[in-house]
């Protein structure tokens, strides 16, 4: 009969035999060779082996793992099979994966404890590992602390470009109420950009959806723009999508104020294809508008368009003003024909 350092004395009413099977955690007992004496329905349900594989087995030859993987392990045993009590916690052993190809591994992080087990004489002959998988926790910690480094970048990358937007608008506006006006609406541009940025947009998101936030007061049944949209399916990464807003921003506004939005017959086609990070391109088109030539005054928006958009994406872009249209175009075929 085993005892462990602390065992009270033995209680011969209970069943200790079903106890150690039904107990929660996964228990494992190995001798001084580490070969396995014992172990509790949890630890093979949890391993993903059968008795007859453990029993009698070194436990190592059983459950390989690398040298790295396994020392940290073979170490917390032997130092109970000494006499101490020791642990792991969340530590990296891989199992047999018994759904996959022969050899696969599935990725399993543990925490355990080992304590050593005397015979009535005394002496330490076994050692006990109670042990839990604690992958989901593991997971689900890494993946808490890469969402608050991503954030983290986010904000600082948010901020700089909240700071660019400031400076410039106020470069461009002679008094204090055009900056404010001006300055308001694209700080909430990116504000509504950030707030769609959440939840599964929390990575980015599709260039369509952001497109639709931008357009949604002048789509519908009650608009007299016609408008076309036309694209694949395109995802943005979070950086990226404030760049796009500010852009989509600026171009919705000055159709609001002079384009197809504002004059009753004007149409808009804004279509796109290829990818991020290839051949991309990006098409605003705005027809049967009357326009008196390109405007003598270049402003901030301007700038979003011609400079500070194509930089952030690295994509060249041109604007073109005709009689009856506006064209603006981003990619590797700016001459691309939208109308």
């Amino acid at each position: 009969m085993f005892e462990s350092d602390d065992a009270p004395e033995r209680d011969d009413s209970l069943d200790y035999r079903q106890h150690f099977q039904e107990y929660p955690v996964q228990l494992l007992i190995l001798d001084h060779d580490l070969r396995a004496t014992d172990a509790n329905e949890r630890f093979f349900k949890n391993t993903g082996s059968t008795r007859d594989q453990i029993m009698g087995n070194k436990i190592f030859d059983v459950l390989p793992a690398d040298p790295q993987h396994r020392a940290p392990v073979e170490q917390a045993l032997r130092a109970a099979l000494d006499g101490k009590e020791t642990s792991v916690v969340e530590l990296y052993y891989p199992m047999p994966d018994s759904d996959g190809p022969p050899g696969a591994q599935r990725d399993v992080w543990w925490t355990a404890t080992h304590r050593p087990l005397r015979n009535a004489q005394g002496q330490i002959t076994h050692v006990i590992q109670a042990s839990e998988p604690v992958t989901e926790k593991v997971q689900a910690d890494r993946m808490s602390a890469a969402i608050s480094s991503e954030l983290e970048h986010r904000i600082g990358n948010l901020l700089t470009l909240v700071l660019t937007v400031a400076k410039r608008t106020a470069q461009s506006e002679s008094d204090l109420k055009a900056f404010m006006a001006n300055y308001e609406r694209r700080i909430i541009a990116l504000a509504s950009t950030s707030k769609l940025l959440t939840g599964k947009n929390l990575h980015g998101l599709n260039l369509e959806a952001l497109l639709r936030a931008h357009l949604d007061p002048y789509l519908g049944e009650g608009s007299k723009t016609a408008i076309r949209i036309s694209g694949p399916d395109l995802h943005i990464h979070p950086d990226r999508a404030q760049s796009f807003s500010l852009a989509l921003h600026e171009l919705t506004a000055n159709a609001a104020k002079y384009g197809a939005f504002f004059q009753q017959s004007g149409e808009l086609s804004v279509t796109w294809g290829g990818s991020l990070e290839s051949d991309f391109w990006f098409s605003w088109v705005e027809t049967n508008i009357s326009i008196d030539g390109q405007p003598d005054r270049k402003g901030f928006g301007t700038e979003i368009l011609t400079r500070i958009f194509p930089a952030q994406i690295g994509l060249p872009a041109q604007t073109r003003f005709d009689a009856d249209q506006f064209a603006y175009q981003v990619g590797t075929n700016t001459s691309r024909d939208n109308g």
